[in-house]
């Protein structure tokens, strides 16, 4: 029952496996059309929060981060054996961030869920920030 109970806190990521032609094709613009989209809702949102608060609508705000693991990582050989031999850069989304890309229709190809303590040693952060959305 423990173990159950602790599931319900551990963070779920998801992972986008990138091959280095993929990076070099503009597989890496995923964050940028993120922060944008993220960006852009902050600045609408900003604009009609009296309005949405008049309508009895909330304003929801959640963490998301995006990590990643590159080739130069000592742990990157693990990635590579569990994601494919020619990943190239591999990135973690957390659930947050997962729900961010689906609401603005950002596609990405998941290559896996895993829990946050099956996180590789010494990932980067590519991406952290609040996402403000309309409940």
């Amino acid at each position: 029952m423990f173990q159950a109970l602790l599931q319900c806190f551990v963070m779920a990521y998801h992972v986008i496996a990138l091959t280095r032609q993929q990076v070099t094709g503009g597989g890496m613009s995923i964050l940028d059309r993120f922060s944008d989209s993220m960006i852009r809702s902050m600045s609408e949102i900003t604009q009609e929060t009296n309005a949405i608060r008049a309508r009895g609508r909330q304003i929801r705000r959640e963490q998301v981060e995006v990590l990643t693991l590159d080739p130069l990582n000592p742990h990157f050989g693990e990635a590579r054996q569990r994601y494919g031999g020619d990943v190239f850069t591999v990135l973690f989304l957390n659930d947050a961030a997962r729900a961010a890309c689906n609401r603005y229709g950002i596609d990405a190809d998941y290559a896996a869920e895993i829990q946050e303590n099956e996180l590789p040693a010494n990932v980067g952060v590519a991406l952290r920030m609040d996402d403000y959305y309309v409940v």
